[in-house]
């Protein structure tokens, strides 16, 4: 009788231990949820935040890019304005010089004979 004693104190020893090695290892694992619980919500939090911040620098850099672009095209725009004005008044100045050499009698360009003889 005693030996079934001994080996129901051992056995409830061992259950025993072996309850509190379970019971430990729930809440162990249910720590371990809840941590990873929390990094998974920081980690959307922080990816929240990062694409909140890659849309913020998107609109940015596409707001200078079209700021760029039409300060880009006033400028060359004003540079046609200049070329044209520069090619209106060169044709006026040949044009000038043109009518003083026709008018100039050193030359005698306005001879009407000279005119009947170019369109003959």
């Amino acid at each position: 009788m005693e030996t079934i004693y001994f080996a129901l104190g051992i056995a409830s020893v061992f259950v025993t231990a072996l309850a509190v090695a379970t019971i430990w290892a729930v809440i162990k694992v249910i720590k371990l949820k809840d941590l990873d619980r929390e990094f998974d919500r920081i980690m959307n939090v922080r990816f929240n935040e990062l694409e909140q911040y890659t849309h913020s620098v998107q609109n940015e850099l596409s707001t200078r890019i079209s700021n760029t672009d039409h300060l880009i095209n006033t400028r060359i725009d004003k540079v046609i304005d200049v070329q044209d004005t520069i090619h209106q008044e060169g044709r006026r100045y040949v044009d000038s010089r043109i009518d003083k050499l026709l008018n100039d009698p050193k030359f005698c360009l306005n001879n009407k004979s000279t005119k009947q003889l170019i369109k003959g």
